[in-house]
Order: C-alpha cells, then sequence, then structure tokens
C-alpha cells in the first residue's frame, strides 16, 4: 500500500466504523466485537493474533514472530499519527473535529485529503 491508500483507507475506515477500537476504555487493535483501530484495520486476519493487544506499533514491527506487511514499516510515523487520531476521544466528538485532524495528518504527509469531504460519521447530526 502506498501512502495515500494508507491514509484513504484508514480514515474511511474510522468514518464508517464512527467509534474508537476500546477494551474498558483503553484502544486496541481488534476488539472482540470487530471493531477495529487506524491500524488495526490494516493488519490482515491471517496475522492478527490477540497477542498484539498491548503492544505498540514499534513493539509489532520489531517483533520477529510478527510479520506485517513491509508497507507497515516503510509508513511507521503515518501510522503513528493516525493511530493517534484514534485514540485522542475528542477527535470523535463531531465530524468536523475528526476530518480537522485527519486534514493536517495528510498535509504534514503530502496527501490528498479530498476523501474527507466525503466522509461523515453517520451519528453526527452538524456532519
Amino acid at each position: 500500500m502506498t501512502p495515500q491508500e494508507i491514509f484513504d483507507t484508514v480514515a474511511t475506515h474510522l468514518f464508517t466504523q464512527g467509534e474508537r477500537a476500546t477494551d474498558n476504555y483503553t484502544c486496541v487493535y481488534r476488539t472482540p466485537e470487530g471493531l477495529k483501530c487506524a491500524v488495526g484495520c490494516l493488519i490482515p486476519n491471517k496475522l492478527y493474533r490477540v497477542s498484539m493487544e498491548g503492544t505498540v506499533l514499534d513493539g509489532l514491527l520489531r517483533d520477529t514472530t510478527c510479520q506485517l506487511p513491509k508497507y507497515f514499516r516503510e509508513n511507521r510515523e503515518l501510522l503513528r499519527k493516525l493511530q493517534t487520531a484514534h485514540d485522542n476521544q475528542d477527535n470523535w466528538s463531531s465530524s468536523r473535529h475528526m476530518r480537522k485532524r485527519l486534514e493536517e495528518i495528510a498535509k504534514e504527509h503530502y496527501l490528498n485529503y479530498d476523501i474527507l469531504k466525503t466522509l461523515s460519521f453517520s451519528w453526527d447530526i452538524a456532519q
């Protein structure tokens, strides 16, 4: 995946899902109910293990038993920022807040953010 594909995939995922992936208020890659965080939505199902939970991205990348796709390593900083956007509860207060934060990330990485114009949380009345 290219950085643009990562950004578009994660942005679409976050707005479609409409809520953080948490377990007892702690952000996780995946919940038992099927919610996924910004990084969790990129982990192929065949590679995901519950033991990944509680390990930061850099830890996953250092784990020799966890063979994440090459694009994880190549886009580490972008993934960290997208993960932080997911983890920050304030970004979930409205579509506008999340779009603003994702637009900032896109600009920092010289990515096109036009997709954000099409995305809103389904529950956000103001959108």
